[in-house]
């Protein structure tokens, strides 16, 4: 299990790079109710990247790819690069962005939902997440594969933990303070 700690921290630390879920959270926290906004988002992200884990986890075990020599194992690294290749050019894709009216409060399941559904979305990040669920299975560690899923898990959502811990650590107004403060300064 020590040789694969540094495999599962250096996928996790490459899942985590998502400018498009540091994004949605900013739009999320810049709303009224940023903590319970934030938490919310992270949830549904959270609830996704675990489906995507378990679910990778059984995929692989029940493939065989945990065996040594197997020809699904190979199979399954030639469709996880393939599907990662075909991905490029979702990632560089332009996107056109509407313009909104910004609106003062979401409501809680919309927040979750968005939450879920830009992980979803996010590509780059789930292909990393699930070539790191990969490495998991085929190292045969048992019940240890449940500590290096956690590990897997947080380690990717780092970029999206440091600033909700920002955000709690700040006043209780929150961004919104903060925002006023620079402004009035200024």
């Amino acid at each position: 299990m020590s040789n694969l700690i540094p495999k599962v921290v250096v996928a996790g630390l490459a899942a985590s790079i998502s400018p498009v879920a540091v994004i949605a959270l900013i739009s999320v926290v810049m709303k009224k109710k940023a903590r319970r906004n934030s938490i919310l988002f992270l949830s549904g992200f959270i609830l996704v990247l675990i489906v995507i884990g378990i679910a990778g986890l059984s995929a692989f075990n029940a493939g065989g790819i945990a065996k040594k020599g197997s020809k699904v194992g190979g199979y399954a690294d030639v469709t996880l690069g393939t599907f990662c290749f075909l991905a490029i050019p979702l990632v560089i894709r332009q996107r056109k962005e509407k313009k909104h009216e910004p609106k003062e409060e979401i409501r809680a399941m919309r927040v979750f939902l968005l939450g879920s559904v830009t992980m979803l979305l996010n590509e780059s990040t789930a292909f990393i997440y699930i070539s790191g669920v990969r490495e998991i299975s085929a190292a045969k560690v048992g019940g240890d594969a449940v500590i290096l899923l956690a590990l897997l898990t947080v380690i990717t959502l780092l970029t999206l933990l440091i600033p909700i811990m920002v955000l709690f650590a700040s006043p209780s107004n929150g961004v919104r303070s903060c925002n006023d403060t620079f402004l009035q300064k200024a």
